[in-house]
């Protein structure tokens, strides 16, 4: 059997076909999971509700929010560590964006309404979201705004990366509410779900997928 392997080195990053393949997979989770949130109608997930309360608070559009906020993140932490960003942290504009204007266009009017239903889809929403974080940030290409300064937090402050991501969220909810954005009750599980959960995942990953010990 012949394997072919492919490497380069960008930002400081080694690129592999694994290593992109794996991102890209993470990346379709994370906006598979982000269009179901706005179907279960049980509340936007804690960043959704964030870029929604600013966006209504400044009056610029959501995608500008989004990019924006992605830029300052980026920025803050590279200049304090005076690195620069890896590829996955520049790609992860792009693709997310790609992917999630892909799955809008999705049918799912399939979905049933009442309460199981919305339960059902917010599980799916927050299992898909968590998957696919915890699947990008294993291959190493280069953390997305978000993950980049929760990682850079439990560098500085030494704290567990699930009691940071659980505050982080709850944080971004609040003040997404305060500026007027959707919270629901699937705002708060998420806030309290995604965190551990996105351990969880990253820890498989790095076991089943680069078979780390």
């Amino acid at each position: 059997m012949i394997e072919v392997k492919c490497t380069v080195q960008i930002g400081g990053k080694t690129v592999t076909v694994k290593k992109t393949l794996v991102f890209l997979a993470g990346m379709s989770c994370v906006a598979m999971g982000m269009t179901l949130y706005v179907h279960a109608g049980s509340g936007a997930e804690p960043w959704s509700l964030f870029y929604a309360g600013v966006s209504m608070a400044s009056g610029l559009p959501l995608g500008t929010v989004v990019q924006l906020t992605g830029v300052v993140m980026v920025a803050t932490v590279c200049l304090a560590e005076r690195v620069l960003p890896g590829p996955g942290t520049v790609g992860s504009f792009v693709v997310i964006g790609f992917f999630s204007n892909l799955f809008a266009k999705l049918d799912f009017s399939w979905l049933g309404t009442g309460l199981w239903w919305e339960v059902l889809a917010w599980a799916a929403a927050t299992l898909l979201l968590s998957l696919g974080l915890g699947v990008y940030v294993t291959a190493d290409l280069g953390e997305g705004s978000i993950e980049l300064v929760q990682f850079f937090l439990v560098r500085k402050l030494k704290r567990n990366p699930v009691t940071v991501r659980i505050i982080m969220d709850g944080t971004a909810s609040l003040v997404g509410f305060f500026l007027g954005g959707p919270l629901g009750v699937g705002t708060v599980c998420s806030a309290l779900c995604i965190g551990p959960l996105l351990d969880f995942f990253s820890r498989l990953s790095r076991r089943y997928i680069f078979n780390e010990r």
